[in-house]
């Protein structure tokens, strides 16, 4: 009886620890399996004889839709940072072309929004330097996309200058016009 009792006992152990280290397995830090995010930055040629456009984000999030959310509702909590740096790119030398802002590991899902954070824009017209106002600081770009297992989901920020740069008077503002491209 006693023998009987270790075997079952052995295999119960086993059996334990082969689910434990199966589960272990699945565990993410988001919860979930996962995938990636590329994102760029790019923009088309402009009209307005601007000779350079600095633009410098601080930080890049991503919101993921929760399964209680409508698609545009969100919390804290489903937020999510991409980049938490600060990058500076000039728009008119990356026209026509991509610039890589970074990768990040997400949780497998339905993101609906890109939200960026603009703490400086300057321009140069005929060598002259302005810098533009920036009435939010806070751009929120609706927009849908999907992480899927294991694979890289590649987002394109693509400004249009000529929409963005608005000339009020002497100043200049900046009201970025961003479309999301998916690649």
């Amino acid at each position: 009886m006693n023998k009987i009792f270790s075997v079952f006992l052995l295999v119960v152990l086993v059996a334990s620890i082969t689910i434990f280290i199966n589960g272990c397995e699945q565990i993410t830090p988001t919860g979930s399996s996962t995938g990636s995010l590329k994102l760029q930055v790019t923009d088309k040629p402009d009209e307005l004889n601007i000779t350079e456009a600095f633009v410098t984000v601080s930080n890049i999030q991503v919101h993921k839709a929760l399964a209680n959310e409508s698609e545009n509702a969100t919390t804290e909590e489903s937020w999510f940072t991409v980049i938490n740096e600060t990058k500076t790119f000039d728009l008119v030398a990356i026209q026509g072309q991509k610039m890589d802002l970074g990768t990040e590991t997400l949780g497998v899902g339905r993101y609906t929004q890109v939200r960026l954070q603009v703490i400086d824009a300057k321009i140069k017209i005929n060598g002259t330097e302005y810098n533009l106002t920036v009435p939010s600081e806070k751009i929120k770009l609706i927009k849908g996309f999907n992480i899927e297992e294991n694979k890289t989901t590649t987002l394109t920020l693509d400004f249009n200058l000529n929409e963005s740069v608005i000339k009020a008077g002497e100043k200049y503002n900046f009201k970025p016009t961003i479309k999301i491209i998916q690649e």
